[in-house]
């Protein structure tokens, strides 16, 4: 059987993409957030994540793209990456997250303290060497998987001013 002559043409480009492609960053969540609005109907807070670029060139963070879940409440949230990221370097982000109250309120017909979730999402992402770039102009975008269980709580001096 005779190897079709697209597929000697197209070989070059798959080794270079196998190759030549920057590393996926790492992404890892804390266990731990701050409440920064309460009322009736949600609580938003805040989570930090922290980004690592493992690989040999800059990456630039474009969106994060992530879901919250509370028992049986969800949300879903995008927000900027805005950042361009060097060789072995560590940054943290801050991704806004919201909870809306359950549809009989809260339990003890107050707001929580402290709220349990569970937050997945991925780091959509770019690397910063000339095949990266051909295949952004293409539409191709990677992105890096991130999750974990978080505890939304009030600060610390939030809870000792409503004490």
């Amino acid at each position: 059987m005779r190897t079709p002559p697209a597929f000697w043409l197209c070989m070059p480009l798959l080794a270079a993409m196998g190759f030549a492609c920057t590393s996926e960053p790492r992404v890892s969540l804390a266990t731990t957030g701050v409440l920064t609005q309460i009322s009736d109907e949600a609580i938003a807070g805040e989570v930090q994540v922290n980004i690592r670029n493992t690989g040999s060139l800059e990456i630039e963070l474009l969106e994060y793209h992530y879901s919250v879940q509370s028992g049986d409440r969800g949300w879903t949230g995008r927000h900027a990456g805005e950042l361009v990221l060097s060789p072995g370097i560590d940054r943290e982000a801050t991704l806004p997250i919201v909870v809306r109250a359950p549809a009989g309120g809260w339990p003890g017909g107050a707001p929580p303290q402290s709220l349990p979730c569970s937050l997945s999402g991925s780091l959509v992402y770019i690397g910063n060497g000339v095949f990266d770039e051909t295949l952004a102009e293409l539409g191709y975008r990677p992105s890096a998987p991130f999750g974990g269980h978080v505890t939304l709580d009030r600060p610390a001096e939030a809870s000792a001013e409503s004490d």
